[in-house]
């Protein structure tokens, strides 16, 4: 009977798995080069052009750069979008700004790695906040990644694909486009079924076992009782031996103090011809403080959790140092303590990624400088075996 629950059990987490892994797979794919280009092309000609539609009133050459955007863009697709020279003439012409604000910037990222949507609309969303645009949280933009998986992934399942705010922990509404066909969907009812059933055998399963240790409770009682009294003998005796040994160190304890005591200083002070001699007694205390435990991080997770936790550094690895409360374990103040020169270019490049889940910022990256300075250390907390970090208690980092 265990046999089965668990044989279910394990079918019913892996349809799960399987379904999981394979959407995760398609928005986390790396793209080559050519294909990278086209796709930051058509996500900047887009993006752009939501953003000049966000504002409300504008000038009549705005209006003109606008409307002849709009109906140039109209033909535009993924896997051949709109030559990139012949939109940046058309913006040039009304939206000098939004040139050098939000299209040149984006045009940079087709240098940048990794080439996955997740990196290139992380990027995107950061750029425009900055901006103080909400076009990344419109309904509109978050469709452009369903675009783009559906020309790349012609058997795409897309069920939903949600958005997170990279500054703030609100999820924006999710968008449902509907293509190809969703073959896990008709394996939905034989998991339930697999499911409750498992549930029922457990149950049944459960009530076996609190019998068996019922039982086996009873034949042990017997035996606690009979070596009860040998247990508390043996107490006794350990006992005695820590009184022996506490009286023995306190003994050793105060002979050292006593001869520190003992020690003086003399000075001579020949004034008026006369010798004063002056003694100043030393008291010295013994302060042996417990070392404070020490713990290294890598990569946070989006919900601002440490992973691969160490009690040493890992190279290519480490990114946070964690110095844990000596008064209370479950906490812990953070800090930036890069390893490497690998991992200093990485989060150099995708910040997002790798400290602004837990980190707040003093300046920007735009120089992409490769020195990252903690000016004030966060505050993490140890919560269901996870060191998790509150937005209100990131820490703060300089680059220079």
């Amino acid at each position: 009977m265990k046999l089965i629950a668990s044989v279910l059990v394990l079918i019913f987490l892996g349809l799960n798995i399987s379904y999981c892994q394979n959407l995760d797979s398609q928005i986390k794919q790396e793209f080559n080069q050519r294909e990278w280009d086209a796709i930051v092309d058509y996500v900047n000609e887009e993006t752009t052009l939501l953003y000049i539609n966000e504002y409300p009133n504008k000038t009549k050459e705005e209006s003109i750069s606008a409307k002849l955007l709009d109906s140039i863009l109209k033909d535009n697709s993924v896997l051949e979008p709109i030559d990139n020279k012949k939109i940046l003439y058309i913006i040039e012409i009304g939206w000098g700004k939004t040139t050098n604000n939000i299209f040149k910037p984006i045009s940079v990222l087709k240098m940048n790695s990794p080439k996955n949507l997740d990196s290139l609309f992380s990027k995107v969303s950061s750029l425009l906040e900055k901006r103080k645009s909400k076009v990344h949280e419109s309904l509109e933009f978050i469709g452009l990644k369903n675009k783009i998986l559906e020309a790349y992934n012609p058997d795409f399942e897309n069920e939903i694909i949600v958005k997170y705010n990279t500054s703030e922990s609100n999820i924006i509404p999710p968008v449902e486009v509907k293509s190809g066909i969703n073959y896990y969907g008709y394996l939905i009812i034989p998991s339930v079924l697999f499911f409750l059933l498992s549930i029922f055998l457990f149950l049944k399963y459960r009530s076996l076992i609190k019998g068996i240790e019922e039982l086996k409770g009873l034949l042990n009682n017997e035996k606690i009782i009979t070596n009860k009294k040998d247990f508390e003998i043996e107490d006794l005796r350990n006992a005695i031996k820590d009184l022996n040994i506490k009286s023995n160190a306190s003994n050793i304890i105060d002979k050292n103090k006593m001869d520190r005591l003992i020690s003086s200083s003399h000075k001579l002070d020949k004034t008026h011809g006369e010798d004063k001699v002056s003694r100043e007694i030393i008291l010295t205390t013994v302060n042996n403080p417990r070392e404070a435990k020490i713990l290294y991080a890598g990569k946070p997770s989006l919900e601002s959790k440490f992973l691969n936790i160490s009690n040493e550094p890992v190279a290519n690895q480490t990114i946070f140092k964690l110095t844990v409360d000596q008064e209370n374990e479950k906490i812990a103040c953070f800090e930036v303590a890069l390893i490497s020169a690998f991992m200093t270019r990485n989060i150099t490049n995708s910040p997002d990624d790798y400290l602004f889940r837990v980190c707040n910022q003093e300046n920007s990256n735009k120089d992409f400088s490769r020195e990252i300075v903690t000016t004030k250390k966060g505050r993490a907390e140890f919560h269901d075996g996870q060191w998790t970090v509150r937005e209100e208690n990131k820490a703060t980092i300089k680059f220079q």
